[in-house]
């Protein structure tokens, strides 16, 4: 470790109080010439006749991004089956082997994994075909 003299100690605290006192006062020069920004005016609240009238508020039906149904996977007659939340007739068997696959990934399975975004659903699909 490197000591410095009585000298450069003293020299060297002197010119960081400098530079400390340097920069408080730009910055409260800065704030003296700064422009007032005006109150902010709270938004007042609503009556029911200040509401927009029904046809122009849009509805999730409007949104042009098709909404996900969330999607049950499990096993169906031996094979991987996708549902359409808890329907009982598969809209998709998937042409895994079970056999194939892990004994974890096999009982969950077996008690049925929720795919409740697309993402996950493409996920799902990917593992397990």
């Amino acid at each position: 470790m490197m000591y410095m003299s009585g000298k450069t100690a003293k020299i060297t605290l002197l010119l960081s109080l400098t530079a400390f006192a340097a920069s408080v006062y730009s910055l409260a020069a800065a704030a003296a010439y700064a422009p007032a920004l005006p109150p902010r005016r709270l938004p007042a609240v609503m009556s029911d006749t200040d509401m927009p009238a029904p046809s122009s508020v849009t509805s999730p039906s409007d949104v042009s991004a098709p909404t996900f149904r969330t999607k049950l996977l499990r096993l169906y007659r031996g094979r991987v089956a996708v549902f359409e939340e808890d329907g009982e007739t598969p809209v998709r068997l998937l042409p895994t082997d079970v056999e194939q696959l892990p004994s974890d990934a096999v009982e969950r399975l077996r008690s049925g994994i929720y795919a409740y975004t697309a993402e996950q659903y493409r996920n799902y699909l990917e593992d397990f075909s």
